[in-house]
């Protein structure tokens, strides 16, 4: 599969769903929030493929000879996450979604660049 390949996106449109799950429910984990209904309001495009370790080394400055390039990247932090979005972005004349400042991170929802899912989608 090659680099554009890799990058396919799918839209997906606005609607409502329930989230959670009920109090009463066996699988109902101590911490997880109770059940609420969620509305996604707009319009959001998603990767149809998990990024590959051979994307992830192309943007990134890595060797390029993986044993498993088309395999998805591994052990990587939400902070590295959002670096490489910001990164694609940039590499696609895109507007960076993240605003990083050290350890300070704001979203520009505005902006046309990558960035992660939320919790919703």
């Amino acid at each position: 599969m090659d680099l554009a390949e890799m990058k396919k996106m799918s839209l997906c449109k606005p609607g409502e769903f329930w989230m959670g799950q009920p109090a009463e429910s066996e699988d109902a984990a101590v911490n997880e929030t109770p059940r609420h209904k969620v509305e996604l309001s707009s319009d959001f495009y998603i990767g149809i493929y998990p990024v590959t370790q051979k994307l992830w080394a192309s943007l990134e400055g890595e060797s390029t000879e993986l044993e498993a390039p088309e395999n998805p990247m591994e052990y990587v932090s939400w902070s590295d996450a959002i670096r490489f979005c910001n990164k694609l972005s940039l590499a696609e004349g895109l507007e960076p979604a993240y605003i990083i400042d050290g350890e300070d991170v704001d979203m520009d929802w505005e902006a046309d660049g990558y960035r992660l899912p939320t919790e919703a989608e």
